[in-house]
């Protein structure tokens, strides 16, 4: 790639989509005052967003899923966003999504 550090290229890969989260969890915040509708509207886009992210920067980023990360034991590109999406933003929230959808379909089935 160029002469450039695998290690360094997939460390920066890392920390872009660590970035990538932390804009998305501030407007989860911002959200997680208003209407359980909007908080819900939220989560659905940022997680859409987040997978559209992170499809496109695994293609940019193949020729690490293919010689790097193997080598190195290390999660595919897509695997590491996936799974820093999931333990920063998914298990954070879970429980309310699952309850306020809970409840709103209990209203609606009313």
């Amino acid at each position: 790639m160029c002469g450039f550090d695998k290690e360094q290229i997939y460390n920066n890969y890392c920390q872009a989509v660590a970035a990538y989260i932390v804009m998305g969890e501030e407007r989860l915040r911002q959200c997680g005052t208003k209407s359980s509708t909007d908080f819900l509207e939220e989560f659905y886009l940022r997680w859409s967003r987040f997978l559209t992210y992170i499809g496109r920067m695994s293609g940019v980023f193949k020729h690490l899923d293919i010689y790097y990360t193997p080598c190195n034991s290390l999660r595919s590109t897509s695997s590491e966003g996936t799974f820093q999406f999931g333990s920063r933003v998914v298990e954070k929230h879970m429980q309310r999504v699952l309850r306020l959808a809970s409840d709103i379909h209990s209203c609606r089935a009313s």
